[in-house]
């Protein structure tokens, strides 16, 4: 029986969502789209977790153990603004109230937030964590690099939860590293240089 396909939120989604969060739950939403991370490891994070201009130090919540998530240029300026003048020990994630997120905070917020941004269902929060890895794959990313981002012990993973995007990445990969010949057309003749004694 074959898998359903993940849902991830499209550009234009993502935009409605952000703008239809409250300024705390953007600051979470934002972390989980930009890192790809679960939401019980957004919120045990602390700000001594981000080393500023390069990576984040998660605690895998399911594995327990712990891993590096290195972010791109926008990452590093969200958490560089999210943790400057900032003490470590702090939750690197606040609500308003300056409390840290409990375990089950995010699902009102998230129910919510879609409904104001009109986007159908499935719409939670491990959405987010689908949209960063379909779309770091989808951008070029290797299954490799991106089986570390998430967490995965290997690429079958991986490749389980994203195959439906796989048919694509592949095509765009042949695309761009298959061997070129300069043969033009299936079945004429090949125009070979002429060889002078």
């Amino acid at each position: 029986m074959e898998r359903p396909r993940i849902r991830h939120f499209d550009a234009d989604e993502v935009v409605r969502l952000l703008n239809a969060c409250e300024p705390d739950f953007r600051a979470l939403v934002s972390g989980a789209l930009l890192t790809g991370c679960r939401y019980g490891e957004l919120i045990d994070m602390d700000v001594q977790h981000y080393a500023a201009g390069s990576h984040l130090r998660v605690s895998d919540s399911k594995s327990g153990e712990a891993r590096v998530i290195y972010l791109n240029g926008e990452g590093v300026s969200f958490f560089d603004s999210l943790t400057a003048g900032r003490p470590g020990d702090e939750p690197l994630f606040c609500r308003a109230d300056g409390g840290r997120w409990a375990r089950s905070h995010q699902t009102r917020r998230m129910t919510e937030a879609v409904r104001l941004a009109q986007i159908p269902s499935p719409n939670n929060f491990h959405v987010l964590r689908h949209t960063y890895a379909s779309l770091y794959f989808m951008g070029g990313g290797s299954l490799e690099g991106l089986a570390r981002q998430l967490g995965h012990a290997d690429t079958r993973m991986t490749i389980r939860s994203y195959a439906h995007l796989a048919e694509a990445w592949r095509a765009k990969e042949a695309q761009a590293h298959a061997p070129r010949f300069g043969l033009a057309i299936a079945g004429a003749p090949v125009r070979i240089a002429s060889r002078r004694p």
